[in-house]
């Protein structure tokens, strides 16, 4: 415990003000929440969409910009834009609400979703663009739908204007933050190359789940001086032309102190 409590110190006292400010302003939070098995809400498309519209919810109560997100039977992943406690505040929103819809509808007790939800920071630009056509092309990966749009429940939907009402991305956000001049670019460019074969090579969706941070050496290299030389690792995920991404791994323990510190 003695030792936990000094390397979390030691990694606190380095998450300076300023570093933590260009951390926020050039990446962006991955998150990922699982259900329990043994719950059957999410299995269900009405499932599905009663957390689709907590989500909603959430978004006009807190701060945090939401950028992208799909709900599945096993999970829900947000791409948010703000602090961890902004982030932390509208994913405990959602999933409080979800749970409690699941209790009233089944009659039951217990906990609804698995542990605690799993945040990755995510950089800006090509980096962010290639971990939106993960989240959209999981389905069809999964081969539970033909083309990303077809999947009811998912951001993709909502930039490509299939969806209208009740948005939760906010659009020019995340066109901003992909890299694009507008939000009409990136909405052009989505129906051009998103339904067919993915421009930009995706990323293993395990690896977005489990790394610390994603995005260029340079800052990958930044990012790990946080942590002892001996835990970190820096691997490369995606190598094509328009460039490279790399991933930031350490202990999941090490990965939700830092995570947490970006207040």
């Amino acid at each position: 415990m003695k030792n936990s409590r000094l390397k979390t110190k030691k990694i606190e006292k380095k998450m300076k003000g300023s570093f933590k400010q260009r951390i926020l302003g050039n990446f962006v939070f991955y998150v990922n929440h699982e259900a329990r098995t043994q719950t059957k809400l999410l299995n269900f498309n009405c499932g599905r969409e009663r957390c689709r519209k907590r989500l909603w919810e959430a978004t006009k109560k807190q701060k945090a910009t939401v950028l992208n997100y799909y709900i599945s039977s096993e999970n829900l992943q947000v791409l948010a834009r703000g602090n961890s406690e902004n982030i932390t505040n509208l994913i405990k929103n959602v999933a409080a609400n979800t749970a409690a819809d699941y209790r009233r509808t089944h009659n039951t007790e217990g906990p609804f979703w698995r542990k605690r939800f799993k945040a990755t920071l995510i950089q800006n630009g090509t980096h962010l663009l290639r971990c939106n056509q993960t989240m959209d092309m999981t389905m069809v990966i999964q081969k539970k739908c033909l083309y990303p749009g077809e999947w009811l429940l998912s951001g993709h939907r909502e930039i490509i204007e299939i969806r209208k009402r009740y948005r939760i991305i906010n659009c020019d956000k995340a066109a901003q933050f992909s890299g694009f001049e507008n939000y009409a670019s990136m909405k052009t460019w989505y129906v051009k190359h998103m339904n067919t074969i993915p421009e930009i090579t995706i990323l293993n969706p395990e690896d977005l789940i489990v790394a610390v941070a994603v995005g260029d050496l340079e800052n990958m290299d930044l990012i790990a001086g946080c942590f002892p030389r001996k835990r970190r690792k820096i691997k490369l995920l995606v190598n094509d032309k328009f460039g490279m991404t790399y991933g930031l791994f350490v202990s999941q323990k090490a990965k939700q102190t830092f995570t947490r510190s970006l207040k």
